[in-house]
């Protein structure tokens, strides 16, 4: 299931957020959140769009769009949104889309959901892809009239029983059972990549990446004539760097990524993971160096400019992190992480009153798992717009 999803979303490129917008996608109405829950945290609205997921669809992709401009970086409810919003198709144009018609994949909506799939896998290819049972589910209901459900396809088989099993959380059993459908089809390139998935959460990461690496030389075999058939050879390549990365083993993981953008020189998610490597090493001028490659290739990232921001600063390069940080506002108002450093910023700069009105806008939007960053920023907004002398 996840190959399949892969193929499409390769299909569509990497729409923005913004560039989804504007092609037809009008900004859904902030909801409501449950009593109780914190209106500027995106795990808020990620969880409240999981609760309405099954059978308020088109509510529970207005939840993940809130989750998604609060919080840019985080994949899962990019994918969450993208089954949403297929979820929420009309019944025929959903089970076109299963069978790949040529005319469901220019839908807006469609093209929306594959890009924000496949920036989902840009950002974490290891994602738990617990979502796919419900939106077969629902096409297999569709396509029946609501005769039949996917529980009456694949009894028996057990890589319908892997798949039951992984997306119920069963993950040692997942395992099991696509061991032996892999004894009957052992170059299946989907269920090594489920597979490889179900060992994730049971930090079985060896044996992850030797179901990913199963699935990259089925695909070398391929790419002379079948290009891209099964799977971003880059991708696969990034997520063996991020399994080895997980591990402890810097060395291995920076030579994956490193294989990655020899693969394919514009895939900036591994620009950024090396960047990231190095920031946690102190070297920051490679962290700048491949923070800087990452945005030439992805412009419109605002986790991207504030991650560089951040390279910049410590590499105590101030005003070209100030025009980062900005950068990552414009992008998105809504992410609250990039006003603190700017507000900072602004302050050693003696300008009292910008500093104040984005220490205040950080006040209002961080969630409250922020709470000593908030009590910060408005004691120093206080005292900013007083006039009054810091400690």
């Amino acid at each position: 299931m996840r190959a399949m999803l892969l193929v499409l979303a390769l299909g569509c490129g990497g729409l923005s957020l913004l560039q989804a917008q504007k092609d037809g996608a009008r900004e859904p109405k902030r909801p409501i959140l449950d009593p109780g829950r914190d209106s500027n945290s995106a795990a808020a609205y990620y969880y409240q769009g999981i609760s309405l997921l099954p059978r308020r669809p088109k509510e529970a992709a207005a939840a993940f769009y809130w989750a998604i401009r609060l919080e840019p970086g985080w994949a899962e409810p990019r994918y969450a949104r993208a089954v949403a919003i297929l979820l929420s198709l009309d019944p025929r144009n959903l089970t076109d889309y299963f069978l790949r018609k040529g005319y469901v994949r220019k839908l807006p909506e469609v093209l929306q959901a594959d890009s924000l799939d496949y920036q989902a896998l840009l950002r974490n290819p290891l994602l738990d892809r617990r979502f796919d049972v419900m939106l077969v589910d629902e096409w297999i209901r569709s396509a029946s009239d609501n005769e039949l459900s996917l529980l009456d396809f694949g009894r028996g088989s057990p890589r319908f029983s892997g798949w039951m099993a992984h997306s119920a959380g069963r993950f040692a059993d997942a395992v099991k059972s696509y061991g032996e459908a892999l004894k009957r089809y052992p170059r299946d390139v989907d269920v090594h990549l489920d597979r490889a998935l179900a060992y994730v959460p049971l930090l079985q990461y060896d044996s992850a990446r030797a179901d990913i690496n199963a699935v990259l030389d089925r695909v070398k075999e391929l790419e002379e004539s079948l290009l891209r058939v099964f799977a971003d050879k880059a991708l696969l390549e990034f997520s063996i760097g991020k399994l080895f990365e997980v591990q402890g083993q810097a060395d291995s993981a920076r030579e994956y990524y490193g294989r990655a953008l020899l693969t394919d020189l514009s895939f900036f998610p591994a620009h950024a993971a090396l960047g990231a490597m190095a920031e946690a090493r102190g070297d920051t001028s490679q962290a700048v160096k491949e923070y800087d490659l990452a945005v030439q290739v992805k412009e419109d990232d605002p986790t991207l400019r504030y991650q560089y921001g951040g390279a910049l600063f410590n590499a105590r390069r101030y005003e070209e992190s100030e025009e980062q940080f900005q950068k990552a506002i414009d992008l998105e108002p809504w992410y609250a992480k990039p006003y603190f450093p700017l507000a900072y910023i602004r302050e050693n700069q003696g300008k009292d009153a910008e500093a104040a009105a984005l220490y205040e806008t950080f006040a209002e939007r961080a969630p409250g798992s922020e709470a000593a960053r908030i009590a910060f920023a408005r004691q120093h907004a206080a005292e900013l717009g007083a006039g009054k002398p810091k400690d």
